[in-house]
């Protein structure tokens, strides 16, 4: 880890949001049809990646019973911890920092990036190992629910 990103992360909160959340995806034909229920929905938390396979979904379990179409694929019991401070894109060692610590503690996990925060997906069932492995590295960590 390079001292700049071991700064950062000494000075940066984990901000954990239990849900729990859901992992889905659809057809990509299927796009416009998701992309509206989730602006409809209300959410505060979630994040979509359209790629040429594939729409998918990261948000709170309940949102999907508010007019989002059937999933093809979905995942239930996921957790978003988010490194709350903003980054910038030149910061270097950040995930690799993390991904290690959890590696090491057998947590598999998922990255997201936003524009100016990271953020991980964790199943329920290994956040306290995430948690105990985590804690180290920043500079607190904070329960939101």
């Amino acid at each position: 880890m390079t001292a700049d990103a071991k700064e950062l992360l000494a000075r940066t909160t984990l901000v954990i949001r239990r849900g729990p959340f859901t992992l889905a995806a659809w057809e990509t034909a299927r796009a416009a049809d998701v992309l509206k229920a989730l602006a409809d929905s209300g959410v505060t938390h979630a994040y979509t990646v359209l790629d040429d396979r594939e729409v998918t979904l990261f948000a709170p379990e309940a949102a999907l019973a508010k007019g989002f179409p059937p999933p093809e694929r979905r995942e239930d019991g996921w957790c978003l911890l988010t490194l709350d401070t903003v980054m910038a894109w030149d910061v270097v060692g950040i995930l690799a920092a993390v991904s290690s610590a959890l590696a090491g503690a057998g947590v598999p996990i998922g990255a997201v990036a936003a524009f100016g925060r990271d953020h991980l997906l964790v199943a329920s069932e290994h956040l306290d190992r995430t948690v105990a492995a985590l804690e180290p590295t920043f500079g607190g960590v904070s329960t939101l629910d």
